[in-house]
């Protein structure tokens, strides 16, 4: 139910744009891509007992990412759009092919996951963006996006383009109990699971700054997830200064802000 909710609302961000639309369907419907996406879970979760890597967490950033894109371009103008390499629509198509593909290394192993995923993606990238542009030189410039979106995801690599860092904003907001669920009820018991297991909620609101990140939780076990995750990705970007987070505990009055 979950997953049909995800392509609802992907369907639905993207359906303005006619080629992000394109793009989307392709991403949804590939063999290749969602069985690395599958392999990327069997490893992460049955191998290692890590939280969702797979298709699900995939969506999620991936919406997230738009998101995050839309609320902010009139803050900040994408780089796409800065380096006169295209629009809008061509910024949202790099985020959303870099959310999409950013742990397809994890098919591999975890460690130097993302640095792995920019080589495993090169074709899939290649065929996705072949199918909205003509030009060699357009699939090029785009291209070289989409593999920092990958490269930066983690925050290790420091992003340069409003695209990576909405991509790496984004993979911090995937930190609520659904992610760690799965993990959790096979025996994964590490502070992340517990941390993850704590947090209801996390949501977006357009502020005068920027966006707002609104992390709703349980209990104060959630915030360990907050500053170790989503903060220090938010941190590696050189978006930082237009974003808020605001952690609301349930029963307390008092919210904590980063």
């Amino acid at each position: 139910m979950k997953e049909k909710k995800l392509n609802h609302e992907l369907r639905d961000i993207t359906h303005p744009y006619l080629q992000l639309s394109s793009v989307l369907e392709f991403l949804m419907s590939d063999p290749e891509i969602n069985t690395l996406l599958a392999k990327a879970n069997d490893n992460m979760i049955g191998r290692l007992g890590f939280t969702d890597h797979g298709r699900v967490h995939s969506k999620i950033v991936s919406l997230n990412a738009l998101k995050l894109l839309l609320t902010l371009k009139d803050k900040v103008e994408p780089s796409i759009i800065n380096e006169r390499d295209g629009e809008l629509e061509d910024s949202l198509i790099a985020v959303l092919v870099g959310a999409w593909l950013h742990d397809i290394g994890c098919s591999i192993t975890r460690k130097n996951h993302e640095v792995l995923g920019v080589i495993k993606a090169q074709s899939l990238i290649k065929r996705v963006l072949r199918g909205v542009y003509a030009s060699d030189e357009r699939v090029a410039k785009i291209k070289t996006y989409i593999e920092e979106g990958i490269l930066c995801h983690l925050g290790t690599y420091k992003s340069s383009t409003v695209e990576a860092g909405i991509i790496c904003i984004a993979d911090g907001t995937d930190i609520t109990r659904g992610r760690a669920r799965l993990s959790y009820l096979l025996g994964g018991r590490d502070i992340h699971d517990f941390s993850a297991m704590s947090i209801e909620s996390v949501s977006f609101k357009k502020s005068g700054k920027g966006v707002v990140i609104i992390v709703k939780m349980d209990d104060s076990a959630g915030i360990f997830q907050v500053e170790e995750t989503l903060v220090k990705k938010l941190d590696s970007t050189k978006l930082k200064d237009y974003f808020r987070i605001k952690v609301k505990i349930k029963g307390e009055k008092k919210q904590i802000e980063y």
